[in-house]
C-alpha cells in the first residue's frame, strides 16, 4: 500500500514533442486542499522530457517522490506538433498499459498541450475539468463534439480505412 501523501492523482496529461527526439509529458495533479473555510481544489503542473511516455511518468515521479496514479486521468491532450507524427506508440503504450483508461478523452491542441493545462479558466479550478465540460456536456443530447477516446481511436486506426477523429482545441 502507497501512502495517500505519497501519491499523485494525475487527472490530465499533455503530450507535447520536445527537441532530439523526446516527448514533454505535463502532468495535472489534482491537489486536494478542502477545508471548512475553503471547498476548492488545486493543481499542480509538473512536467519532464524523456523518449517514452513511461520514462516521462517515472522521471516525474523521482522528482516529485509521488507515485503517479493515473486511474483518474480521464484527458490526454496531444501537442500539435507531436500529432503531425509518429504519435500512434504513445497511444498503442496507453492502450496496452493498465495504468491508463481506456476510456480517457483524446483532443489535439493548436499550440502545446502544456500551455492548455496551464491555462486559467473562470468554468472551473481545474483547466483539465473546464475542457473536460466542454468536451462532454450534453453528450447524449446535441453530439455538437465528435469526442474520442483511446480505444475508439485505437478500433479506428486499425480499421480498413485507418481513420479516426479527435477534437481541435484552439486557444
Amino acid at each position: 500500500l502507497i501512502n495517500i501523501e505519497k501519491t499523485a492523482i494525475i487527472v490530465a496529461l499533455g503530450i507535447d514533442k520536445a527537441e532530439n527526439e523526446q516527448i514533454e509529458v505535463t502532468a495535472q495533479i489534482a491537489v486536494p486542499q478542502a477545508s471548512n473555510q475553503n471547498t476548492t481544489n488545486s493543481d499542480a503542473i509538473l512536467s519532464a522530457k524523456e523518449k517514452t511516455l513511461y520514462g516521462a511518468l517515472e522521471k516525474i515521479s523521482l522528482q516529485t517522490g509521488w507515485y503517479p496514479k493515473l486511474t483518474f486521468c480521464n484527458l490526454i491532450l496531444i501537442g500539435s506538433d507531436l500529432i503531425k507524427g509518429e504519435f500512434m506508440p504513445i497511444i498503442d503504450y496507453v492502450l496496452t498499459s493498465n495504468r491508463f483508461q481506456n476510456s480517457a478523452v483524446l483532443a489535439v491542441s493548436e499550440k502545446k498541450a502544456s500551455d492548455l493545462l496551464k491555462a486559467t479558466t473562470p468554468l472551473d479550478y481545474i483547466s483539465s475539468f473546464a475542457l473536460q465540460k466542454i468536451l462532454l456536456r450534453n453528450l447524449d443530447r446535441t453530439s455538437s463534439v465528435l469526442v474520442a477516446d483511446v480505444r475508439k481511436l485505437c478500433a479506428l486506426s486499425r480499421s480498413h480505412s485507418e481513420f479516426f477523429y479527435m477534437p481541435l482545441i484552439k486557444e
